[in-house]
């Protein structure tokens, strides 16, 4: 990465205070390396990651009077983190993040994060195990246990929750904690909540990103435990009650990240650095917008963005997206992509690496238009008209009025690309024109003919706009 000169420092210190630093904010979007950076995008140590987790949280969490109680767990065994985890109050919760070194395994991690929370409900406490990443191992054969749950509840009677603890915290501060673990969870499955487990149902990690990706959950355990003691409500219920808030909670916080990295631009080594983590957060916010449809008011990532930023936002926003290279900045970024995956699993097969292109093209595709859908009319109309003079195809996100406006000037030239809704009150239009130089032609047919010839004329306008984008794209290519 750059460094920033001093009126650049001055500005970002200004305009971000939540995403402190490169490497926190390609934790919080998930971003993978690349060989482009020059900084990496994975690995944060444990410490300035519980601090992200709580400064974070203090900014998104919906009431004042919410304190998250999640700290590092000391290096060695403490006889306070047990005294915090026995001494909790009926709904209370504590969490703490852990690690594990792995020169002693076979990894491509050199050390792992993992965290351990703890919640009393009635004459029970939890213990939850989170880790998302590399697991635990067998302990006979050595083997990792892929296929644990990446949240692991163990429900232990209150009596019984001292002793529990201390064999817990001591397996985690172990001189090998990951055997300690390994250990600790085979010894300990007859208190394993499989129902629980299962209800808290999390994916494995995709990045290096493990400090913050199995802290995060911390914040939804601090949600459930007000809610638990403010409505005295089940844990189960309080986590399902909490689960819409912790939601818009994270989507603000990738927001946040998102725009720490769009004013970030211009200290990355060269613009395909840059574009390499624009592309993959873009396309991320794309995919999780649309697993999210289904839902009851989902807050979505690229709308939120985009009302949160200011016209130097939206610019800097669009500019990749609209700029001439795009389809060979893309094809850039998604061979960087396949480099990296083919160096992380050497044996990836070319059908695989053929998957992956068509499908990133694809997803970037789809966030190109969700973006300049709710963003380009947000621009002034003078930025609008610039753009669309240099590309005639980017008229159909403009604003309706400017649409209207340019139809009115030379309807033939703009139709092609404008709204079909709006074109259709022209009288220039194919079918309005049909109608006018046909009346009797037209009104003798029934109204099932007139829709059929409607949609024939449309869809002769698709495969010309079908077409015109082909000839773009290979003309940019």
């Amino acid at each position: 990465m750059k460094q920033r000169t001093e009126p650049q420092r001055k500005k970002h210190q200004n305009e971000i205070r939540i995403i402190k630093s490169h490497r926190e904010m390609a934790h919080v979007l998930g971003l993978k390396n690349s060989s482009l950076l020059g900084i990496e995008n994975e690995g944060l140590h444990v410490s300035p990651a519980v601090h992200s987790i709580k400064n974070r949280y203090n900014q998104f969490k919906g009431t004042a009077n919410s304190y998250l109680n999640f700290d590092v767990l000391p290096a060695s065994f403490s006889q306070n983190a047990v005294q915090k985890i026995t001494n909790l109050p009926q709904g209370g919760y504590v969490g703490f993040a852990c690690r594990w070194d792995t020169h002693a395994h076979t990894s491509q991690w050199n050390a792992h994060a993992f965290t351990l929370h703890a919640v009393k409900e009635g004459n029970h406490t939890h213990f939850i195990y989170v880790n998302r990443g590399q697991r635990h191992f067998d302990l006979p054969t050595g083997q990792d246990k892929n296929d644990t749950p990446a949240v692991m509840v163990f429900s232990v009677e209150n009596q019984h929750a001292r002793s529990f603890a201390k064999l817990m915290l001591s397996a985690a501060t172990a001189s090998d904690a990951r055997k300690g673990m390994s250990a600790f969870l085979e010894r300990h499955k007859e208190q394993f909540n499989k129902d629980l487990s299962e209800f808290m149902l999390k994916k494995n990690q995709k990045t290096g990103n493990c400090s913050i990706a199995n802290s995060n959950i911390a914040w939804h355990f601090q949600l459930a435990s007000d809610e638990m003691r403010k409505s005295n409500k089940s844990f189960v219920q309080a986590y399902e009650d909490t689960t819409p808030l912790y939601r818009e909670m994270r989507v603000k916080d990738r927001v946040s990240a998102f725009k720490y990295l769009l004013n970030d631009r211009d200290c990355y080594t060269s613009d395909n650095a840059f574009l390499y983590n624009y592309f993959q957060a873009i396309e991320k916010f794309t995919r999780k917008d649309f697993a999210m449809q289904g839902q009851p008011n989902p807050m979505a990532h690229i709308k939120t963005l985009v009302e949160e930023l200011d016209s130097k936002g939206l610019s800097k926003l669009i500019e990749p997206l609209i700029n001439d290279n795009f389809t060979i900045k893309v094809d850039e970024y998604i061979n960087a992509r396949i480099q990296q995956l083919k160096k992380e699993h050497p044996t990836l097969s070319e059908q695989y690496c053929k998957n992956f292109a068509a499908t990133t093209r694809d997803g970037l595709q789809s966030a190109k238009i969700r973006v300049l859908m709710l963003a380009f009319k947000k621009l002034s109309l003078e930025e609008q008209k610039q753009i669309i003079a240099k590309d005639i195809s980017l008229l159909r996100f403009a604003d309706r009025q400017l649409q209207s406006d340019l139809l009115k000037q030379d309807y033939n030239k703009y139709a092609l690309y404008a709204d079909r809704e709006l074109k259709k009150t022209f009288p220039e239009h194919p079918f309005n024109q049909f109608r006018e130089e046909h009346p009797n032609e037209f009104n003798s047919v029934s109204d099932s003919m007139k829709e059929m010839i409607e949609s024939f004329m449309e869809g002769n306008e698709e495969e010309y706009l079908r077409k015109s984008n082909i000839i773009t794209t290979e003309r940019k290519t």
